[in-house]
């Protein structure tokens, strides 16, 4: 299992994140496909950043495109996370 780390951060002015870990949870897990054989996501909010960890079963860099691919369709289609971008990839072995 591989964990992927996202962060994203605000695109141009955006205000101070407001939505609940669980409602950021709620919009990745919409955005991930069956094929991105995702099996756990963390939320992290802060000010200015989230931390999103995505706990895949696929391996090396077909896990963090397919974790990239979800952030892009969450942020693509949800306006809870407008205002926001992806800003850093990292994967690491479990």
């Amino acid at each position: 299992m591989r964990l992927v780390t996202i962060k994203l951060v605000p695109h141009g002015c955006c205000p101070v994140n407001e939505s609940p870990p669980a409602v950021i949870t709620d919009v990745i897990w919409t955005a991930a496909t069956p094929e991105d054989l995702l099996e756990h996501v963390s939320i992290r909010p802060g000010p200015a950043v989230i931390h999103l960890g995505f706990y895949s079963r696929l391996d090396g860099k077909p896990a963090s495109a397919s974790a990239a691919a979800i952030c892009r369709r969450a942020l693509a289609t949800s306006p809870s996370l407008s205002g926001w971008k992806l800003a850093a990839v990292q994967t690491r072995r479990q």
